[in-house]
This record gives C-alpha cells, structure tokens and sequence, in this order.
C-alpha cells in the first residue's frame, strides 16, 4: 500500500473526529477503560518462512547447540513437589522450637551462602535417601536446593513431614541440627512426561516450563553432586574449582591486581526448539561463562592492593573510604583467630574509629578497647590498630566492629557492586575471544558438564549429542543508501564510504556555533583544537550543512562552574551548537554537558580529545566524515535514506522502538510492598540520593514520527523501578509519538505500526499482549480513527540479545582476524534452532569488530496482518539496521529499538544528574513536592473490536477479579509524580531539542 492510500483511514468509512474523542481528558479516560479491558495473552501464530531470492545466498552456519536424545520409556511419569527443607532449633530468648527454612540461611542471599546452602541439601538428601526407602536411589531425583523436589517415585500421599534426627545429623552434615523436609500437598503433586511439550505453547495462560526446569536440574546433576570440581550458584551454570582439567591455563586466569581476578566457568540453558522435523524437541544451548571473583586472603592485604597502599602503616583518606565502601558492602568474611570454624561475618561498612582508641562494653563493667580486647582474650597483637575498622549489621541493629587484619576473605564471592569501569573493560578483553577460540571454549563447557557420567540421565534414558547442530541459513542483500546526489551499495561485510561528492539527503542548519576545549593538562594543545574546528567547519558546508564561521573558539577550566558561564554566555551570543572537546575519561562532566543542553536548549556534540586529535594531527577522513553525520543529525538534518530491491519498506509504515534503562538493584530499589513499610533510613547523603534515583526506570522509545519515513527521533519517560515487567507509561508514549506522526504527516494515518519491543523477556510476553497491546490498540483507534472497515495493521516484534545462542561459519580461518571470521552482516535463521512455539528468528544484522557476534533473537509476539509474511519483516528489520544515520555501518538492532536505548541511557544520565540544582532547570520543584494528577471521571469509550489479531476472543476482567493490575498499574500513573518528574527533564518542555537526534 501506498502512502496515499493510508487516507482511506481518515475518510469518509471512518467515524469522524469528535471533541470527546480529541480532548486529552477524554483520551485519558480512555485509556483507563483499556487498562482495565486486559488483553488476551496468546501470541501470534507462526508465519511462513523466508525464501531465498535472487540476490540472495544460502548458507549452512554451525551453532552452539546440542540435540536432547530421549532413549526413555513413553510411560515414565515425573513427579513434582513443592518442598520446604526446614532446620529446627530452640530460641534462645523465648526457649521455643523454632523453624526456618534451609534455603535461605540467616536470611541472606550472597554467593557464599548460596554456594553453602547447595552444598548442605546435597548431603541432607543423600541422608534422606539412606534414611526413607520410599525416596529410592539418589540417582532417582533432583532437587533445587530450594523449593522443587522431582522424582520418578510418587510419594505416599499421607505423609508430608521426613525427619533427619540430630545424631544422623552430626554423623553425615558435622552438625547437631533438628532437620525436616515437608512436602507441601503429597496428594496432588505435578505430573508430565518428559517427552511432552504441549505446555509450552503460544498461549501464555497455560504456558509452563516444568519439562524445561526438569532437564536443568536433570543435566546439571553431575556438576551439583561434584562440589569439588564445580561452583554452582544456580542451575544453568557452573564455575571450574581448577579450569586446567579442561584445557585452560593459567594464564586465562587473569588476575587484576586490585583483589580481584576473573575465572571460567560454562553455562546452558535448555531450549525448546522446532527441529528438522517442525515438531517441538528438547535442546541444550552451551556457552563458556567469564566472571570476576574477589581473592581469599586477609581483608587488610586485599584491601591494600585494591586502594594500591604500600605502607598500611599510613592513614586512610576520604577516596580510600569511597573505594572501599564499594568493596566491602555484603562481603562474607572469616575470623582469622579464635575457634569459630566457618562461622562468617557479613561485612556493612569501614568506618573510621580504630582498634587502639575504639571502647565497647564487654559485661562485667568493663570497657576495653578492641586492641586490648584481642590481646586479653584471643592473644592476638594487632600490627596497626591505628588503622579504621570495619563493621557487621547485628539482628538487633548494633554494628559489631572489627580490624581489617584479622579478618579473611570467605571464598565463592563474585564481584557484584564492587565491580568498577577499569574492571568491567577487563572482561570485555578477556570475553571478546574469536570465534575460532569461543567454539574451544564451548568444546570445553560440554565436556565439563559430564553428561555422559551423569547418573540421574543414564537412569532416565537422556542423552545429549556431542556434535552441535549444523542449520541452514540465508544471507540477505543489504539495502542501497540514497544521498542527495547519488546511491552507494554497503559491502559483504555491512561497511560503505561516502563518496567525496556525496550530498547529505536533507543538510542541517545552524545560525550560530561556537567551539569549546575543556582544557586537559596538556593531552591536546588549542591550537591543535583549533585546527580541528577548522577541518570540521570545512567538511559541514562541503557535505551541505548550512554552518557560518564559529561565534567564538575558547579554552575553559575543567570544572562546572567554568561550563555554566559557557552555556550563559552561549545563550547571549544566540549559539545553538556547541562543539565541544572533552578529556577521555571525563564523564562526569560528559553528564553536565547534557544537563545544561536540555536547561538552555542548545545543542552539543562532545569529542574526546583523543579523537579530535585523529582528526586534527593524523587526517583521519573517515573520523571526520562521521563525526559531521553526527552533527548533522543533531542539528536536525538527514544524512540519507535507505532503500530495499527486493520487498521495499513502505513509505507508510510507523515504526516504533522501546527501550529500558532499569536502576541497579541494591540498596534503595522500591517495591510495591516496600512503599507500605515504613522505609529504611539511608546512612548518609549518598545513600539518600541513590534511593531517589534507584525509584526510576527510564524508558526511552524512537519512532519516524517526522516528516521523513527514515528519520527517528525520540525521548523518554520515568516509571516506578518495580514495574519493569511492563511500560505503564506506555499511553503517554503512544500519545506522544501518533500525535506528533499526524502533524507532520498533513493528518494522514500510517499505513501500518510495527512496534519493537525492546527490554522484555521471554517471561514477559504475555504481560505485554495482556497489558500494552490493549492502550497501543486504543491509541491507534483514538488518534487515528481506524475501525474494522479501515483497519491499520498491527505487529509487535520483541528483539533480544539475552540468550544464550551463538552461531559460527561453518568453515574458520583461525589466521583471520576475528571480524572476519564471524558471520557477515545479513545472515538470518528462522529454522531448525527457533522457538517450538513462538514466531521467531535470528538475525546477525551487525560486523562485529571484536570477539563473537552475539546475534539477536526477534520474536514476533503479535501480528494481525494476514498478508504479512515472515520474509519481510525479516528483510525490513535488517534495513532498519543501517538507519542509524551516524556510522557507515549497520548497528546490530534496528533503528527504532537501537536509538530507543540510546534515549533511556540520556535519560537515566539526565536523571542522575538532576538532583544538582545548578544544572536542572529551575521551572519546577523537586520531584518529592510534585503534586499527583487525579483526572475527573469521564464516560467510558467504544467496546473493543469483537476478534483481536491473533485470531482469539479478547479478554476482560473485572476490576475485582484478582487481575485488575492493569487498572491499578495505570492509577500508579495518575496518583504518583513519576510523569511530572520525567518533564523536568525530558524534551517534551523543549520542542526544538525534541524534534532533532540529540543522543546521536
């Protein structure tokens, strides 16, 4: 269809547009009868398979999957219960028996404790085997170490309570512990057959994983009952106690140097895949795993290497404190004297009072300071009890304190917020291995998982196969790329060059500019800068932007205060584009930069002065010629237009990309729950900043909502962090993005919307059919006033990049370099390996310059196009991929998905940046006085269609029917500031900052 035919959806078939439907108020009404009129969570049926065309290759490409060969009997039964494994012991201060559960130690959840609790119900149920016939041979069941309990024998229904008594305790766990395991209803546990699959469907309201969940216990039996080889904090992963018995070395142990060094392990996930046959069959998807553990050793001596103290018998100042804190924080520790065995100590803070000067109440009326304490009881002399201590968290809230020499490190620790950028470029160096390497290392992670000895799956029959499997695979031909005054064709691998004469399809315009260095202790001279300016200014106007000579070119202190008088003084000189150079690792001020674009409405693009200088003192064309396709999109121009041979990208079609930038968990992140407790006070300033900040996720989104169908522009919202599980801001989205399609579109509907739902798991596909699709169906009736005569095609795609599949050419050159042996940009699969249930495939869009291509997963989770076939919307998505606009190169997601996470992470910059009051803009209070918005009640709106897209009745809920989330998801949207704070610091107040790519 034509994009003149879209008007048939504003025409004279159509309801015409009334107040009550055009009136905010009454869209907003709307939309809560939509929230409230759920979805039905079925996802769409499979479309037919991509052919191969003309321009076309195919192409066999290896995978990292393993065959599940089934050998069992059809009649074996599986049993599931639901357990709790309890530990009875008397109170010391009521003298009553009380119970808590196993799996959840003291009440926390570290790696040392899980690590722990794994190893401990091991060996319970090894006592339970031996102790109760009724459980049979161990090698009969799995369990999880927490609450699921499989098994071939059916357990008496009568009995729900197993004992272990306190002397086969002792004898078998080196404990006298009352132990017991109770079976949660034995007359009704779950039953399935491994071999069925019916269950695991498209339809998300019988959708279940039991088959799933059974074979992650079942094949990593051999590695959970192997504690001396293996380290397992879950069920999919492994860590190697000695990484040389399978073929690493030393060396690939890398230690960091600061307390940290990163070690190896495997990983799998079971999948459930189509097959050769297209009949559901079970799958195991290997991987190696890299991870960053602290070093065991005593606190002190890691902790010096960690700040690099050469002299601990110094002091400690503020930024060692800083370090540390970030350290220590939930870290397991040992006593290093005394007879406490592996009783442990959860570490809370370092604090800055010292062994020789700290008194504490030790009974008897008398009050020692730790050093003499530690001397009288224990013998111990401290070497530097001048230094600070650190703390534990008691039950009763009292901080326990202790030196940082006679503690040692417990062992199993992963790094987890201790984890700093330096540590973080370590492991992508270490990861980033070629894909001739990662095959190894994946030969590796088969091997050690024994399967082959796994006991459990010789009992049951199961095998997996050794060679992974081989799928057939096309290659698609990349779109052209359209300039001003002529056409250039990317290569096999993705890249094109602009051509010396090449015009920008649409050249930005700017009437005023100045250029600003941020001065950087000599790593780039002004002159050097200048020159840069010059070359800049020169390949803008040779390209067509419309640039005059700079306002100004200056040099400035590396401080804040420095960059607002430059903004000040850019708003009096009327300059609407800054360029400015920035030191390489400066981003803190990278963050002010931003804030104060948005609080003056004038754009920056900011270079690094290692880059500049490429530019400036190496004539590097190529660095040049992107960094002007930057600036001209974020001055509001269009480099070009991409254009498809083969099934070309109506001109018609809305695209629309999510994305999600969710706060890290730790301390501060609010649930539901915790919002009616009273909450737990922060320790200092910081701690009360991170809570505010931690209350956000931020979700950004892009759509081509311009005038040109491949321009993408977006913004972003804030929504409360514990409803990551959907986008309740999705209404305001929708508003935004149809609102601003039809004024620049002369009040033309879309032929189509095709929304990439970034940020979402496989878990989560039903909540976005159940929750998101009813306000995306009614904001496309209300703004475009489509009916079931006029009908605009809907299409939800969800890409990922979080599994676990890798793909490989089937022949490698080890002697390459590792962007040439992955797989070209193009390949796409949509067989064999994709989903039993879901339409799905696989597309490496991207050239991965480094390590393994990770290729993304698409799921088409809704479609009610019946013409719409798979081909296309895999060719259109690969296009998508090279409308970036500011590489010559294609970007591994689509543009719509790809910009939407580039507009979070602004978002989440600007968020944390905004609680600086000399940045924010000063039109609004702070977020904690914003006042709720509470709409008036309106009337309800038209009944929904009769069918939905996936050809299944809708579905509606009471708003007391127990599922009435929808309803109250969207009053957290009214009742809360989350809305009025995402305007103190988004675009929507600054329409010309909104209309251009500023996070290009």
């Amino acid at each position: 269809m034509s994009l003149s035919d879209s008007s048939s959806h504003g025409g004279e078939d159509s309801d015409p547009p009334t107040e009550a439907h055009s009136s905010p108020d009454a869209r907003r009404e709307i939309y809560r009868t939509a929230a409230r009129d759920l979805g039905n969570p079925v996802a769409c049926e499979k479309l037919k398979k991509g052919e191969t065309l003309d321009d076309d290759h195919q192409i066999l490409v290896k995978t990292n999957i393993h065959g599940v060969r089934m050998n069992l009997d059809p009649k074996i039964i599986v049993y599931q219960y639901h357990v709790n494994l309890m530990k009875r012991h008397v109170d010391n201060k009521t003298g009553n028996l009380v119970d808590y559960p196993m799996y959840n130690m003291l009440g926390l959840d570290t790696d040392y404790f899980k690590v722990n609790r794994r190893r401990m119900t091991t060996k319970i149920f090894k006592v339970l085997c031996d102790t109760y016939p009724v459980f049979g041979h161990a090698n009969n069941f799995v369990y999880d170490s927490a609450n699921t309990f499989f098994t071939f024998n059916e357990l008496p229904k009568d009995r729900k309570i197993y004992e272990i008594d306190e002397d086969l305790s002792t004898e078998w766990l080196g404990r006298k512990n009352q132990i017991y395991l109770e079976i949660v209803n034995p007359e009704s546990p779950v039953q399935f057959n491994v071999k069925d699959f019916s269950h695991i469907s498209r339809n998300f309201k019988v959708y279940n994983q039991e088959v799933i969940r059974f074979l992650e216990l079942a094949t990593s039996h051999y590695p959970i009952n192997h504690t001396g080889e293996h380290i397992m904090y879950n069920n999919t992963a492994t860590y190697f106690m000695d990484p040389t018995r399978y073929g690493y070395t030393h060396q690939d142990l890398r230690d960091l140097g600061n307390g940290k060094y990163i070690s190896i392990g495997a990983s799998k996930n079971v999948l459930s895949i189509e097959g050769p046959t297209m009949r559901a069959a079970a799958a195991l998807s290997i991987d190696s795993k890299k991870v960053l553990y602290y070093h065991t050793g005593t606190l002190l001596d890691i902790i010096c290497r960690l700040c690099d103290i050469r002299n601990p018998h110094g002091t400690f100042d503020s930024r060692h404190f800083t370090k540390i804190r970030g350290f220590i924080k939930k870290l397991v520790c040992h006593r290093a004297y005394g007879d406490f065995g592996n009783a442990t100590v959860v570490l809370y803070d370092i604090r800055p009072m010292t062994a020789d000067t700290y008194t504490f109440n030790a009974g008897e009326g008398r009050n020692p300071t730790v050093q003499q304490y530690l001397r009288e009881k224990y013998e111990i002399e401290l070497e530097f009890p001048h230094l600070p201590m650190v703390c534990e968290m008691m039950p009763n809230k009292s901080l326990s304190f202790y030196p940082l020499e006679v503690l040692r490190i417990a062992d199993f620790q992963r790094v987890g917020a201790g984890t700093t950028p330096d540590d973080i470029r370590e492991i992508i160096r270490s990861t980033a291995v070629a894909p001739n390497v990662k095959q190894v290392e994946v030969d590796r992670s088969y091997k050690s998982f024994n399967f082959e000895n796994n006991a459990f799956m010789n009992t049951m029959g199961i095998s997996i196969m050794e060679k992974p499997i081989v799928v057939s695979a096309r290659l698609l031909t990349a779109p052209s790329i359209q300039y001003a005054n002529g056409t250039d064709q990317p290569q096999v691998n993705g890249t094109w060059r602009m051509n010396k004469q090449a015009l920008f399809l649409r050249p930005g315009v700017c009437d005023g500019w100045a250029c600003v260095l941020i001065e950087s202790g000599g790593q780039t001279n002004f002159e050097e800068f200048k020159n840069f300016g010059r070359m800049y200014w020169a390949e803008a106007n040779r390209r067509g932007l419309v640039m005059p000579q700079p306002l100004d070119c200056l040099a400035v202190a590396s401080d804040r205060e420095a960059l607002k008088d430059v903004f000040l003084s850019a708003v009096n000189m009327r300059c609407k584009f800054l360029l400015i150079g920035h030191p390489d690792k400066e981003n803190t001020l990278h963050s002010a930069i931003k804030t104060l674009e948005r609080k003056h409405d004038i754009v920056t693009q900011c270079v690094k002065t290692s880059t500049l200088s490429k530019v400036a003192a190496q004539r590097s064309q190529l660095t040049l010629e992107n960094l002007v396709m930057k600036g001209n999109v974020k001055m509001g121009g269009l480099n070009y237009s991409i254009k498809l041979k083969t099934m070309p990208i109506d001109e018609g079609v809305l695209f629309l990309g999510f994305g999600l930038s969710a706060p890290g968990a730790g301390f501060g992140t609010v649930t539901p729950t915790d919002e009616k407790k009273p909450q737990k006070q922060p320790d200092t300033a910081a701690d009360a900043d991170d809570i505010k900040k931690r209350a956000y996720s931020v979700i950004g989104y892009a759509a081509n909502d311009s005038e040109h169908h491949d321009e993408f522009t977006g913004n972003f919202l804030l929504q409360p962090s514990y409803r990551d599980d959907k986008v309740v801001v999705s209404q305001l989205i929708f508003e935004d993005v149809f609102s601003r399609y039809l004024k620049n579109h002369n009040n033309v509907a879309p032929t189509r919307v095709i929304l990439y739902r970034n940020g979402c798991t496989e878990g989560q596909f039903g909540d976005v059919l159940r929750y998101e699709l009813p306000h995306l169906r009614t904001a496309m009736k209300t703004h475009f006033q489509c009916s079931s005569k006029n009908k605009i095609p809907l299409t939800v795609i969800v890409p990922s990049k979080v599994h676990s599949v890798r793909f490989f050419n089937s022949t490698i050159n080890p002697q390459d370099k590792a962007m040439d042996q992955n797989i070209c940009p193009g390949v796409v699969i949509d067989s064999a390996v994709t989903h039993s249930a879901f339409c799905e495939f696989y597309l490496n869009s991207h050239r991965a310059i480094q390590g393994t291509a990770k290729t993304p997963k698409y799921s088409i989770i809704y479609n009610d196009d019946e013409d719409a076939t798979l081909d296309m919307f895999e060719r259109w998505t690969n296009a998508l991929c090279y409308d970036f606009q500011i590489v010559n190169s294609p970007t591994s997601l689509p543009a719509p998905a790809y910009i939407a996470n580039r507009y979070a992470e602004r978002g989440r910059m600007l968020l944390n940046c905004y609680e600086d009051t000399s940045l924010r803009n000063g039109q609004a209070a702070n977020s904690a006085v914003v006042p709720p918005v509470v709409p008036a009640p309106l009337p309800p709106p038209p009944p929904p269609p009769a069918v939905n897209g996936n050809g299944e009745e809708p579905h509606h809920e009471d708003e007391d029917s127990g599922s009435a989330s929808g309803s109250s998801l969207h009053q957290d949207l009214l009742s809360q500031h989350f809305y009025l704070h995402s305007l103190l610091i988004n675009y929507n107040e600054r329409p010309d900052l909104r209309r251009r790519r500023l996070n290009a």
